[in-house]
């Protein structure tokens, strides 16, 4: 909690807030290099699995033109602060009409956050041909026993919505 109230700077010395979503966004990214078949995707043509030697998470963004999912290209190479200013560049470009469309193209995994509107769980929906979309809900204080005493702990809701058929059909 106290490293996600830190604001590091970028390379050209602009502040990068660490949201929930970058956190989110960089463990999914480690994750998924020890778990293939969530890395994956379906190439119906072909009629068969591919699972992917690179990660690049998409990131829903919510426009007025309705919902873009731009690409963080090699996630799991990147730092939390360059995954927070490149996700932050990404929904920025895509709210102003100047994404590129490349942007939007060759996702392994989908990452989206209905938490800052709120809400505290969601089932995703796949983004196809991708085999994975993991949904994050708001952070809530839940009371917790620690040694015989209640404390509220800040909580994060996860929900992982999968192609059984490739993850483990």
């Amino acid at each position: 909690e106290q490293l996600r109230k830190t604001v590091p700077t970028a390379n050209d010395g602009t502040p990068v807030k660490l949201t929930a979503m970058a956190f989110a966004i960089r463990a999914v990214a480690k994750a998924l290099r020890g778990h293939p078949a969530l890395n994956a995707s379906v190439d119906e043509e072909k009629q068969e699995y591919v699972y992917k030697l690179y990660v690049n998470i998409g990131v829903a963004v919510d426009t007025p033109r309705g919902l873009m999912v731009p690409k963080i290209r090699r996630a799991n190479r990147l730092s939390l602060k360059q995954i927070a200013a490149e996700s932050k560049r990404l929904s920025t470009a895509c709210l102003e009409g100047k994404i590129n469309p490349d942007e939007l193209t060759g996702g392994t995994f989908t990452v989206t956050n209905l938490g800052s509107l709120g809400v505290e769980s969601f089932t995703p929906v796949l983004n196809p041909p991708e085999v994975a979309i993991l949904g994050v809900g708001n952070i809530n204080l839940k009371p917790v026993e620690v040694e015989g005493v209640f404390e509220f702990i800040p909580h994060l809701s996860l929900s992982l919505t999968i192609n059984h058929q490739v993850v483990d059909g």
